[in-house]
């Protein structure tokens, strides 16, 4: 086979970036807009020894999976990889993607039929098969045999891993709660006088696929309607105030992106203005035209308004493309200037520096029973739906039964951790007879009552930070944490468990144990700094001579012997824990982080991941470190997206967990 060769091709996989896969003469072929199913006809651009891509000439017979795109805008916008394949197959096929790459990758056998709810995990005939396997970056790997039998995994078949069908959404559609929208305006030009000028009229909305340039997106069908209506109302104000986008080139102009962050159970809005500068010329008129956008708005049919309530300046004067530096481009990694958190691609979006413009500082989501506040730089699930559906099966498998010590890694705005301090204290009430309080804990501080007290007196919120941060944030309505219902119940005395969180953004931090205190959960704390480092800190014997161990390695690297990041107080001293949450970002976890992990020997690791490749990484490593694969269940957290969000279950072998 050579390039210019046409061939015909049977469409058998696709690829997470929507590239259709199939045979021709021994080889597999990569053709983009191919759906499974499909026999296209395709012209060879690319051949190599084991694979070669194709372009798409003609679909001769269409897949039954196959649909017409529902966006005016795809296959310009490089956001919806499955936009053309049926949402039913889309959950087949990420099932199969995450299940591929556990037993590919991660050594996990026994994953190679689905299990529906009450069927055991092999059939009665114990059939077996081969499937294809494809590495990350889409090109084919080998074939490998399923035995189906008892021997491939060496356990009973009751004990057998196990992977449940993914859960999907009713209606995958405007489930976005988060949209990040570059600006562009096709460049700015200096006139005499130096008065700036943009090139063309202002785009908003999302890049193309493997580019810079910038799809001009009116709607988005993913995304909420008040960042569609924000994204307009920019537009408008762009052009009659003639205001600048910035150009990377020229590293000129105001406007970077517009992030709009949506509370789905409130219904409270923020919009995050990323600019290089300090200011928004007549931004008095931009904050009402975004008021006027968004509260003309009807409401949803479950009758949730939409308001703006927050209005925010971010400062981001890095150099070059997205917020990316000449030196940060050379380098790879963020510079002062830039806020490196997860889920912002190492930082190419956000600065540090915040300024409130209008309104809050913060807004306020709720989920459940449990209230969370949402900060701009902070990280929280973008599918508000499918992450209430994740995290109560995360708190399915974490099987807590009230007194546990839980550590909650990579934690975000808490989230994860204050569900399992609520499951704790619905069971605390159930083993005391008590009714379920919808204000209040239940539970007791274990032991951090001296610390509670002090922060009721002062009015603040803990965070555990360095010396040179903020250690805690003196709050404007401190009726919360003066009320009956949280004073009395941090005063009961049931023997309750602690949660202990671990997150390496300030303003998460913050809004994390901001969150305990809304929410009248007293015993989960919150530390800020990078989980791969402050847990090992946290498991030593003494903290002291391991922190100076920190700062005279760096010495004698040649670097400046540093500060700790993280101050840890006898409170958050661990020597065990009985259950750990993991939920890293795409990299998954640091193998320093695993191994502090393994050494406070958990009975249960849930683990909590978007990128099936670095789950099924770090599961090889966990399961060849005393901790055996139980079961998992994949989340459909993106609809339309070649992405997919997975929990799963392990448990240590000396105490196996049987479900």
């Amino acid at each position: 086979m050579e390039r210019g060769q046409r061939v015909q091709v049977k469409i058998e996989d696709m690829t997470e970036a929507g590239q259709g896969v199939g045979r021709s003469n021994g080889l597999a072929v990569f053709v983009k807009s191919a759906v499974i199913g499909d026999v296209v006809t395709a012209e060879l651009t690319k051949v190599k020894k084991n694979y070669a891509f194709g372009r798409l000439l003609a679909v001769e017979e269409p897949s039954t999976d196959r649909i017409e795109a529902f966006c005016p805008y795809f296959g310009q916008c490089g956001g919806c990889a499955y936009g053309e394949l049926s949402y039913d197959a889309q959950l087949a096929l990420k099932e199969k993607q995450v299940r591929d790459k556990l037993i590919r990758l991660g050594g996990v056998a026994g994953l190679e039929k689905s299990l529906d709810e009450g069927e055991l995990l092999l059939g009665a005939d114990g059939s077996s098969g081969t499937a294809e396997k494809f590495d990350a970056d889409g090109t084919p790997g080998v074939q490998e045999p399923f035995t189906g039998t008892e021997a491939a995994t060496g356990m009973p078949l009751a004990q057998t891993p196990r992977l449940r069908p993914i859960i999907g959404m009713e209606e995958p559609f405007r489930y976005r709660n988060k949209a990040t929208m570059p600006v562009w305006t096709g460049g700015v030009i200096t006139r005499k006088g130096g008065i700036l000028e943009n090139l063309g009229t202002p785009a908003v909305g999302f890049y193309q696929a493997k580019s810079h340039a910038v799809v001009d997106c009116y709607d988005c069908f993913l995304q909420s309607e008040p960042a569609m209506a924000a994204a307009e109302a920019l537009r408008q104000f762009m052009i009659s105030d003639n205001i600048t986008a910035y150009d990377p080139k020229w590293e000129k102009g105001l406007l970077r992106h517009l992030v709009v962050k949506t509370a789905r159970g409130t219904g409270e809005v923020m919009v995050i203005l990323v600019i290089n500068g300090k200011g928004i010329p007549n931004a008095e008129k931009l904050v009402e035209m975004l008021d006027d956008a968004i509260y003309n708005l009807p409401p949803r049919e479950d009758g949730v308004e939409y308001n703006l309530e927050s209005v925010i300046l971010n400062v981001n004067k890095a150099e070059g493309k997205g917020s990316k530096g000449k030196k940060d481009q050379k380098g790879g990694k963020p510079d002062k200037g830039q806020a490196a958190s997860r889920g912002q691609r190492g930082g190419s979006i956000f600065g540090q520096e915040c300024i409130t413009l209008a309104g809050k500082p913060t807004i306020l989501e709720q989920v459940g029973n449990l209230k969370f506040e949402i900060s701009p730089l902070s990280f929280y699930q973008v599918n508000p739906v499918q992450m209430e559906a994740l995290y109560n099966k995360a708190i399915e498998y974490a099987d807590l039964s009230g007194d546990e010590t839980v550590l909650d890694l990579y934690c975000g705005v808490g989230t994860i951790g204050l569900f399992a301090a609520r499951e704790m204290e619905r069971k605390q009430q159930e083993r005391a007879g008590l009714d379920s309080d919808e204000h209040g804990v239940v539970l007791q501080s274990n032991g951090n009552d001296e610390f509670m007290e002090e922060e009721l007196a002062a009015g603040k919120t803990a965070a555990v930070m360095s010396e040179d941060s903020l250690v805690a944030e003196t709050e404007t309505d401190i009726n919360i944490e003066k009320s009956f219902d949280f004073v009395e119940n941090r005063q009961m005395t049931m023997n309750a468990g602690r949660v202990i969180g671990i997150e390496s953004v300030k303003e998460a931090v913050l809004d994390a144990n901001r969150n305990a205190v809304i929410n009248g959960i007293v015993n989960a704390r919150y530390v800020c700094g990078k989980a791969e480092e402050v847990l090992p800190l946290m498991v030593q014997n003494d903290l002291t001579d391991d922190v100076s161990k920190v700062g005279r390695e760096g010495a004698e690297n040649g670097k400046a012997e540093t500060k700790p990041a993280v101050k840890i107080d006898d409170s958050l001293k661990i020597d065990h824990a009985d259950v750990v949450f993991l939920d890293p970002p795409r990299a998954g976890c640091d193998e320093r982080l695993l191994e502090a992990v393994v050494s406070v020997e958990p009975e249960r690791i849930v683990y909590v991941s978007c990128d099936p490749a670095t789950l099924a990484r770090d599961v090889k490593y966990l399961t060849g470190n005393g901790y055996a694969f139980v079961e998992g269940t994949p989340v459909d957290m993106f609809p339309w997206t070649g992405s997919i969000e997975t929990v799963i279950l392990l448990s240590h072998t000396s105490h196996q967990t049987v479900l």
